[in-house]
């Protein structure tokens, strides 16, 4: 069986990858030649020195024995026996030549062994000769010896000197059987050695090259994406245990790991997938052409195909750019990503979406490719788009509102930076009344139909903006002269004038028309001349508007350098509140409040006052504009609990004060949090609920009706009482009392210093009546004298508030006052300092 290769033989010599067996079989011939080439020199110098040695001996030998004949024949001039002996000598193989001199050393006799005829030799031995035996044997042996014969003298006997013999040694004929020897010896080795040769070759190309050339077929012939279809391969018996078994052995593991791993691959790859597929990111691959070679489900259903195959067919992703200059670059980095966010984009039905896109180069299939892993955000742009419009249009009208309108004004100023332009501020006047003698529903409508005919009249060349009740702001367009301004205004007002069809709110079903004329008061600033920040300017107007409200100016209010000043004024002031609030400069003097008919305190009001290291800031130049800023907050919190802390000090010192009544703006109800102010100053001082009592402006009250009636039902249903302060200055008193959760009512101070006056003495008559018929307590303030403290009393009020009875007073102050009343001491208590109610 192991012979089998024989009937293939171009196999054996055709075998490309025998190369390892040929290796082999070279590497074992060299080692032979080496070791053959050494067996030979060593054993061809060991026999030449051999011969070397025998020669020598056997010359000394023969020269010692010859050398007393020699001496005799010379002696006796013998010529016979000179040539006797030198014929003797010569006969021996190991002599090459004899040499005799006299005692002149001259030559008697020479004599040379006769050439011997030498056999053909082959180019092998000849070889072998001359590196190898030769190479020992460089030149002839000569052994010399002086000649002396032995005479009977007078003394003794004594030696005389008679000649040289002179004898040439020669190995020659040893030579010749050295050289044949080692001649044998080199071809034997030389022929195992290519014994070894082939030997080597077959064995190896049977047993490790052929196999190894069927493993390795076997794993070109593998297919890593079908490994199950993998045959091992099969070894023989002779190499079950070595090696080669080895290797195919881990081949057949190999191919099972790879089976598994194949296994969990294609699972893997079928997981990722599926993710793909059911992912909302939509995944796109396309080639350096723009041409779409792979798409998910997802990003078909974006761009509006039914299946991703359908958009793979429509191949040009470029085109689903809105224009496709905006698609990446070609040259985009190899690393690293590249996000839009909101691109917007085209379906397949033409309309348009807003996408975030990453887009990456990956590599696909051996090639660069650009992935783009895309989300539809058109619902949040649109939800964007939506608040953006929640915080910068007015709700109602959709104008601009007052945060758009200050970015419009930034943006004109910077396209307009060479041009002036007008800010046209304008307040339609009593616009609330509309509300209260129509209904807010109604007022609505007025406010829309005004907005609309608005717009249609400015068109497209001015910025129309809404900031809420009947105030209006106008960016006109550049280089507008006043006099085209005030023609502006003429329309306006004229556009002003229409009629409206509304339902009345006591006769709901039946709807009547209404001639609306309504005025408007008008203020401007004009950029960049009063100012380039468009927060200033918008301040400016609104500024303008309330002067020339104050002053019932016509026309239009232009701006004015002094009320600038005033402006600048006015942020000062809101600067050193903020910090009089922080260095506890405000402090409360507090007016007592008498019952009209005992005239004992009932309680009192807490008046805030302000000391300032330069000096006293009376209420009225600070409180409007604290309100204004919305610093009132912070104050108002100050004051009540300040209040508060007085309330629980009065009682450590076993005083009763009443009720304090606390002045809280509108602004406070509406943007602060007076409950919770309330609730922590009644927690932390342990007050009961009606210690305190709020007081709030019938005008704020009526203005903002709606949003204020709930906070007071809060702040009511906690145990606060509430009155209502400069009751009778407001409109339509009457028809709005019964809604408010109000327990007293505070009659204007104007209406007392009249009194006995006929129209002051109606108007505080049929409050009193009103206020008792709704149980309410009515209280006149301001009252100054006696004749003034009667009529109230007459007219039935409960309690009185004035100068007749003290002043604001400093907490000490108030507690002289009690005891002094206590003890029926009816005298106010005097108090030099100049005080302004609040």
């Amino acid at each position: 069986m192991s012979f089998s290769f024989l009937k293939k033989k171009s196999d054996f010599f055709e075998e490309k990858n025998q190369s390892l067996g040929l290796k082999i079989a070279l590497i074992s011939l060299c080692i032979c030649f080496i070791v053959g080439s050494i067996v030979c020199w060593y054993m061809g110098q060991s026999l030449t020195k051999l011969a070397l040695k025998e020669q020598q001996e056997k010359l000394n030998s023969k020269a010692e024995l010859a050398s007393f004949s020699a001496s005799v024949a010379l002696w006796n001039f013998d010529e016979d026996a000179i040539n006797s002996l030198v014929t003797g000598l010569i006969e021996d193989p190991a002599v090459q030549a004899v040499t005799i001199l006299n005692e002149d050393t001259e030559v008697i006799v020479h004599k040379s062994a006769p050439e011997v005829s030498q056999h053909t030799e082959s180019l092998f031995d000849k070889l072998v000769r001359d590196t190898i035996v030769s190479f020992t044997y460089k030149h002839l042996e000569q052994i010399s010896i002086e000649l002396f014969y032995k005479t009977q003298a007078v003394d003794g006997f004594s030696n005389e000197p008679v000649g040289t013999l002179i004898v040439d040694g020669s190995i020659g004929y040893q030579i010749e059987d050295i050289t044949v020897l080692v001649s044998y010896l080199a071809q034997s080795i030389f022929t195992i050695s290519a014994i070894i040769f082939f030997t080597t070759l077959l064995v190896t190309y049977l047993y490790v090259t052929k196999p190894l050339s069927l493993i390795s077929r076997n794993i070109l012939a593998l297919d890593p994406d079908t490994p199950s279809q993998y045959k091992p391969v099969k070894v023989s018996r002779f190499n079950k245990r070595d090696e080669i078994a080895h290797i195919a052995q881990t081949l057949k593991m190999f191919v099972r790991r790879l089976i598994t791993s194949n296994k969990q691959i294609r699972s893997s790859e079928q997981r990722f997938k599926d993710l793909l597929e059911n992912s909302l990111q939509g995944f796109v691959v396309t080639d350096k052409n723009n041409k779409i070679v792979y798409s998910n489900t997802a990003a078909a259903k974006i761009f509006g195909y039914e299946s991703a195959q359908e958009l793979i067919n429509f191949g040009d992703y470029a085109k689903t750019f809105v224009d496709p200059n905006d698609l990446v670059p070609q040259n985009m980095p190899k690393t690293g990503h590249i996000h839009y966010a909101a691109e917007k984009r085209l379906r397949k039905d033409g309309s348009t979406i807003f996408l975030d896109t990453n887009i990456n180069t990956i590599e696909w299939h051996g090639s660069l490719k650009k992935q783009a892993v895309m989300l539809d955000v058109s619902y949040q742009v649109q939800a964007e788009k939506e608040l953006r419009s929640l915080a910068t249009r007015d709700t109602l009208t959709g104008l601009p509102n007052r945060t758009l309108i200050i970015e419009h004004i930034t943006q004109k100023a910077h396209l307009s930076h060479k041009h002036n332009f007008y800010i046209l501020y304008f307040d339609i006047s009593s616009f609330h009344k509309i509300n209260e003698l129509l209904s807010r529903e109604v007022g609505d409508e007025i406010l829309i139909k005004i907005s609309q005919r608005l717009q249609k009249l400015l068109g497209e060349d001015c910025t129309l903006g809404h900031l809420g009740g009947g105030h209006f702001i106008l960016l006109s367009p550049p280089n507008l002269s006043h006099r085209q301004l005030n023609f502006l205004r003429d329309e306006i007002l004229e556009t002003l004038k229409f009629k409206h069809t509304a339902a009345p709110p006591d006769t709901p079903q039946a709807e009547t028309t209404y001639n609306l004329d309504l005025e408007a008061t008008f203020s401007a600033c004009v950029y960049p001349k009063d100012g380039q920040d468009a927060e200033v300017l918008l301040n400016k107007c609104e500024q303008l508007n309330k002067h020339a409200k104050q002053e019932k100016l016509s026309g239009i209010e232009v701006f004015d350098p002094e009320l600038d000043k005033k402006l600048f004024e006015n942020i000062q002031m809101e600067k050193k509140i903020s910090s009089g609030i922080e260095n506890n400069e405000f402090f409360l003097l507090y007016q007592p409040k008498i019952d009209a008919n005992t005239e004992q305190p009932v309680g009192c009001e807490a008046l805030v006052r302000w000391q300032t290291p330069q000096g006293p800031i009376f209420p009225d130049q600070f409180i409007p504009i604290a309100e204004e800023s919305r610093q009132i907050i912070p104050l108002g919190k100050k004051i009540m609990h300040l209040a508060g802390e007085q309330i629980a000090k009065w009682r450590e010192q076993h005083f009763t004060p009443g009720h304090v009544a606390i002045n809280v703006s509108a602004v406070q109800l509406l943007h602060g949090d007076v409950y919770g102010d309330y609730q922590e100053v009644v927690e932390r001082y342990s007050l009961s609920p009606g210690d305190i009592q709020v007081e709030i402006t019938e005008s704020t009250t009526l203005q903002q009706l709606e949003l204020i009636t709930p906070m007071l039902a809060q702040l009511r249903d906690a145990g606060a009482t509430i009155a209502i302060d400069d009751f009778g200055t407001g409109y339509s008193s009457l028809s709005y009392l019964k809604e408010l959760p109000v327990t007293h009512l505070k009659l204007d101070r104007s209406f007392v210093k009249d009194l006995p006056e006929s129209d002051a003495l109606a108007i505080a008559k049929a409050i009193s009546g009103l206020g008792h018929a709704l149980n309410l307590t009515i209280i006149a303030e301001g009252v100054e004298t006696k004749e003034q403290a009667g009529y109230l009393k007459s007219l039935g009020y409960d309690q009185f508030q004035g100068y007749l009875y003290a002043k604001p007073l400093h907490p000490e102050q108030y507690c002289d006052f009690l005891n002094r009343i206590s003890q029926n001491d009816n005298q106010a208590i005097t108090d030099t300092e100049q005080v302004v109610d609040v």
